[in-house]
């Protein structure tokens, strides 16, 4: 398992002061980023080999967003591979090892140059020790959307939502999906199902759909094609 310690910033939190869903994500990728270049096979091993991780699915519980201020600890580690994906857990804890977050994701391998998905190789399995998986629900990795929802107005995807790719970060979608949540919506889980990138230039045609609570937000290009779905259930 992978771990390192941080502490809650300002900059991180919402209005009342504890850490932002986007904070959350944002802490889980870079944990795994941390892990993949501690092990030496990060962001340039990757490049210089053409390949890439990307994100297909989460599924984030919350149990309690960390204050302002708090000490946290952050717990990454694989759990298994199968051929072209992987799948990996993440945890945050208290500095008293209360859980306050848990995830569990699966991510694609891919040959970039040929935009195609790709067997993951020797070296990198031999470095990426596996636990077992964390004691949390399974989930199916594709997301119901009703049949009934309410589209919004489309918006335009700007350079501050690109990654290293060029590609709109992984968290953003979630960031972008959330804004349609009511104010006082206090999230208890999320799953996203990634279906194609969206980049710069790109608009987004937003449907929202929400059942007792449950809010599910499709993010569509300007065919109806679906670069993501967002699902919202509250504590």
């Amino acid at each position: 398992m992978y771990t390192y310690k941080s502490r809650v910033r300002f900059s991180e939190c919402n209005k009342d002061l504890k850490l932002s869903t986007s904070g959350l994500v944002n802490y889980f990728q870079d944990t795994s980023t941390f892990h993949s270049e501690d092990i030496e096979v990060g962001i340039d091993f990757l490049k210089n080999i053409g390949c890439a991780w990307v994100l297909s699915y989460w599924y984030i519980e919350i149990k309690r967003m960390p204050l302002l201020g708090e000490e946290i600890e952050l717990v990454t580690w694989p759990y298994g591979f199968k051929g072209v994906a992987g799948l990996r857990n993440f945890l945050m804890k208290s500095a008293e090892g209360e859980v306050l977050a848990c995830a569990d994701t699966q991510w694609a391998y891919i040959d970039l140059e040929r935009q195609r998905l790709k067997k993951v190789d020797d070296y990198q399995l031999d470095l990426y020790k596996l636990s077992p998986r964390y004691d949390m629900p399974e989930t199916t990795r594709r997301i119901q959307v009703p049949e009934s929802s309410v589209a919004h107005e489309k918006f335009l995807i700007t350079k501050d939502h690109l990654d290293l790719y060029n590609h709109v970060n992984n968290e953003k979608y979630i960031h972008l999906a959330a804004m349609y949540l009511p104010d006082d919506y206090e999230i208890g889980s999320i799953r996203v199902e990634y279906k194609q990138q969206a980049v710069l230039g790109d608009w987004i045609y937003p449907e929202i759909s929400e059942t007792d609570g449950l809010y599910t937000v499709v993010l569509n290009d300007d065919m109806g094609k679906v670069y993501a779905v967002v699902e919202f259930n509250m504590k």
